[in-house]
């Protein structure tokens, strides 16, 4: 490999310098590399071929740095002891000519125009493949293009809601909860774009010290708990108590309603404080309102539910999903509300009496 590269070195200077880059990334066997107060005496004769240079102190060298022995000039590869081991093809570098040189003969560490030279056309590849301003650089790593992914995973901003960037032949998608990624064939978007996954963040509460307030809008009665964990695992973390012998619970929020939506999935974050066994109903109500309408008068469109089981560990946190909301009556640009509750008393909720559900987010994935 190393008598590859020094070919290579030899036919470049054969025809003038240009970069390295961004056919192969710059080494030091390519740029070369200085040491201050480099110089020393040669022990023995050396030929014009030699490529063991013997000197009196071998220390004051380093590997790939440029030398002169009289008005020859070569590079060393590598040394060992007060052995300098020339590399291949350097010998007469940068337009000298080998030649034969007498034991005493000083050796000096050059500071030789080949340096700056190859360092200044490599920047320059550099920068023109950057562009002016970076304008050659995708910034967003949810613009990538498809036909750039070719294997591994690509690093999906959470909100980013470019869907130009993926081509009919590939797409990338986001998963559940956002936490993943993952390919879908074919086109997954209108237009030949691939979909576009926007999310709503809605944390439960919000602890200042030890005070928590909720995080949405709530009843004056039939509301959760708003509670921060204070024990040394959990320090101050705002949560919203489901109390399982408090009757309905319920929350409220809102957002406006996205032009150009396919779907909208709800992503459920909860857990128990004690280890218990059971099931929670979470339940979700969608409705809009639009110009000249009144929240007060507002039809919600029928109930959702997910049953969602307890992880069995104290603090265990659990994701549950309600896919596909139902968006009946509602229009881009129009707020679209949410009514989120619990019914301790549905049939399925089975979390023992006297327990506790504690909900920690509630995340909207909006598909484009």
């Amino acid at each position: 490999m190393r008598l590859f590269l020094w070919l290579v070195l030899a036919a470049v200077l054969a025809f003038g310098q240009t970069a390295y880059f961004p056919g192969a990334i710059l080494t030091d066997a390519y740029a070369g590399k200085l040491k201050d107060r480099s110089a020393s005496d040669l022990t023995a004769d050396i030929s014009s071929s030699t490529l063991t240079v013997p000197v009196v102190d071998g220390t004051k060298f380093i590997g790939y740095q440029f030398i002169t022995i009289d008005d020859e000039q070569m590079m060393v590869c590598s040394v060992a002891g007060n052995n300098l081991t020339i590399c291949t093809g350097t010998r007469g570098f940068d337009w000298t000519s080998p030649a034969t040189h007498s034991s005493g003969a000083e050796v000096r560490g050059q500071m030789t125009s080949w340096l700056p030279n190859s360092l200044r056309e490599d920047l320059k590849a550099v920068e023109t493949a950057l562009g002016v301003n970076l304008a050659n650089v995708a910034l967003a790593s949810h613009n990538q293009a498809a036909s750039t992914i070719t294997s591994g995973t690509l690093g999906l901003a959470r909100g980013g809601t470019n869907a130009s960037s993926f081509t009919a032949a590939r797409c990338v998608r986001s998963n559940a909860g956002g936490t993943a990624l993952e390919s879908a064939a074919a086109d997954c978007g209108t237009g030949g774009g691939g979909a576009a996954i926007e999310y709503k963040y809605y944390v439960a509460a919000i602890c200042q010290n030890t005070v928590a307030g909720a995080g949405f809008s709530t009843p004056t009665s039939g509301a959760p708990t708003p509670a921060c964990g204070g024990d040394e695992t959990d320090p101050t973390h705002g949560v919203l108590q489901f109390i399982t012998d408090s009757g309905t619970q319920t929350v409220y929020g809102s957002f406006r309603y996205p032009s150009g939506l396919t779907s909208i999935d709800l992503y459920i974050r909860w857990r128990a404080p004690v280890a218990v066994t059971g099931n929670v109903v979470w339940q979700n109500k969608t409705g809009c309102t639009g110009s000249n309408e009144r929240i007060q008068d507002l039809s919600w469109n029928a109930a959702q539910t997910v049953t969602s089981t307890a992880s069995g560990t104290a603090l265990g946190e659990v994701q549950a999903t309600i896919s596909t909301l139902t968006l009946t009556g509602c229009a881009a640009g129009e707020r679209l509300n949410f009514s989120f509750l619990r019914d301790p008393t549905h049939s399925s909720d089975t979390l023992a009496a006297g327990t506790i559900a504690e909900l920690l987010e509630l995340v909207f994935a909006i598909t484009r």
